[in-house]
């Protein structure tokens, strides 16, 4: 079982997410207190309103989902949002429950107002091991499987300080206080890139976690991973940073699942500040990107797709035309646009950090540039 909650402003933003549908399968505003609204967004809103009429708090929602790993009975959920509420002190606060369903299963929302009657907030400190605690009293009272968190052996030495010793043994017996703790589940903004880019988290994983295993040393690392499209470089705010061959950018001990102390010391042979930035990395990628977009024919296609060239081919196509009743000067003429159509390609091929392979003079490239031009641009010029 998993609980999340924060503490929030932005009623709008918030009824948006509640609502969405395109993710769920079943959206339902299913329980609520102290709130006379029938819709989430009015609910929310008139929640807004009372907590502005009462207190200064800028964060007065408090929303949490819960997300059982097997199915609940109404009961059951009753029994879930009791605890709940006698854990964070709650049972008077207003609140609106909304009920989704996902992949065949089902969690609950509730957004609690935070600002009681008295006008005070109620706090919140502490709450992701508190969060870690009431799910394993949950799991334990009602028969589920034990779900290992980030902060087990706090979890285990608050239980026993409640005198909760059985749920703090199970926990033992599982071994929760000595396995090494999960990593970090997939965040809002790396589901987005792993969406940009393309590349599954999941995938990064597991490829950097079989160079980390292998490697003593960093140095060794950064070998390793290279072969697999990943560089290591300087974070703009923090230490080492891993990115990928999209440009994607992940944090060593999320993908790693091990603490950012133990990697430091791992890697003490790589000074940061030899390292590349992030942006100089992504800049480098980006070259590359477009090296292999810009390459062999492609390159002359893309040149060639530009109007400016388009036009220069007519004006030399022009001059071509009238030489043999013009004389030399328009031979010239159309000798000398060609030669700029050539300069044109060099400085294409210069702005985007490009050579012709093979190099090619002036008048071959002139040449080429005429024998690779589409017949439907000719027909149109």
């Amino acid at each position: 079982m998993i609980i999340k909650s924060s503490q929030r402003r932005g009623a709008k933003q918030l009824a948006d997410h509640l609502t969405n549908s395109y993710d769920n399968e079943l959206v339902e505003f299913s329980h609520s207190r102290g709130i006379l609204a029938q819709t989430v967004h009015e609910a929310l809103d008139d929640m807004e309103d009372m907590a502005k009429a009462s207190s200064k708090c800028q964060q007065h929602l408090h929303h949490v989902s819960i997300n059982p790993d097997a199915p609940i009975t109404s009961q059951e959920w009753e029994q879930i949002w009791q605890l709940y509420e006698e854990e964070f002190g709650l049972e008077d606060n207003a609140f609106i429950e909304v009920t989704h369903c996902k992949n065949d299963r089902l969690h609950k929302h509730r957004v609690y107002e935070r600002v009681g009657e008295n006008g005070k907030a109620v706090p919140f400190s502490h709450s992701y091991r508190r969060n870690e605690k009431l799910s394993r009293h949950l799991e334990y009272e009602l028969g589920h499987e034990l779900t290992l968190g980030k902060h087990n052996r706090s979890v285990i030495n608050q239980l026993e300080l409640e005198g909760e010793k059985a749920i703090a043994q199970w926990m033992k017996e599982a071994q929760a206080d000595s396995k090494t703790r999960p990593q970090g589940m997939v965040t809002n903004a790396e589901r987005q890139q792993e969406v940009r880019t393309k590349i599954p988290v999941k995938q990064v994983q597991e490829e950097l976690l079989i160079a980390y295993e292998q490697t003593d040393n960093g140095r060794a690392f950064q070998v390793a991973i290279a072969e697999k499209g990943y560089l290591l470089a300087k974070g703009d705010q923090r230490g080492f940073v891993i990115v990928d061959e999209a440009g994607g950018v992940h944090s060593p001990s999320r993908r790693l699942g091990v603490k950012t102390a133990d990697i430091n010391n791992k890697w003490a042979d790589i000074p940061l500040e030899h390292l590349p930035t992030v942006t100089q990395v992504q800049e480098r990628i980006g070259r590359q990107k477009q090296r292999q977009h810009y390459s062999g024919e492609k390159t002359l296609e893309a040149f060639l797709s530009r109007s400016s060239v388009k036009v220069a081919i007519q004006r030399a196509r022009e001059f071509q035309k009238h030489c043999s009743t013009s004389g030399e000067t328009q031979a010239e003429q159309a000798l000398m646009a060609w030669e700029d159509i050539a300069q044109m390609y060099s400085e294409f091929l210069d702005s985007n950090d490009l050579s012709p392979t093979p190099m090619l003079s002036q008048l071959e490239l002139s040449q080429r540039l005429d024998d690779n031009l589409s017949q439907t641009d000719k027909n149109s010029i």
